[in-house]
This record gives structure tokens, C-alpha cells and sequence, in this order.
């Protein structure tokens, strides 16, 4: 399956992120948990990444989707569609 969708994706989630404004801080712990699971996983991109990376940011992906649903639906939108991406390559 092409990747290149899932890296989009995951850009457009990562602009996103940068672009909310917490409303207190344990929304800024998930904003900077996930920013930084996504950046990790676009570091290594290329490379494939290290064993297991797949797995944690999809896991990463999940712990968060709860956090977003009812504040940041466009987040919460994007992440759906990742962890669907994810799912269909078959992590």
C-alpha cells in the first residue's frame, strides 16, 4: 500500500496541532504527546522506521483520539482517518 497519503495525512495533523490553542494543560500534555509521536514517526519515514513504530503511533493515535473528539473535530477527523490508514496496511 503507498504510504504517501498516510504521510500527508500526518502533516496536515501535525499543522493542526501546532495551530490549536489549549484550554488548559492537560490538552497542551496531548497536543505535545502526539506533535511529538508524529514527529518522530516522520523522522524515520523514509528509513521505514524502527521496529514497532507503526504500532506506537497508531497506539498514540488512539490515546488521543478521545482527547480531541468533542474540542477539535478536524483533529479528531484527521486521526480517524490515520488510524483507518493504519488499519488498512495492516497495523
Amino acid at each position: 500500500m503507498d504510504k504517501a497519503p498516510l504521510k500527508e495525512t500526518l502533516v496536515k495533523l501535525q499543522d493542526e496541532l501546532k495551530s490549536v490553542q489549549p484550554a488548559d494543560a492537560p490538552s497542551q500534555e496531548a497536543i505535545n504527546k502526539l506533535g511529538g509521536d508524529i514527529h518522530i514517526y516522520l523522522q524515520h519515514y523514509d528509513k521505514g522506521g524502527p521496529p514497532g513504530v507503526h504500532f506506537s503511533l497508531k497506539e498514540s493515535l488512539e490515546e488521543s483520539l478521545e482527547d480531541f473528539e468533542s474540542t477539535h473535530p478536524v483533529i479528531a477527523d484527521l486521526i480517524t482517518r490515520l488510524i483507518q490508514a493504519l488499519s488498512d496496511m495492516g497495523i
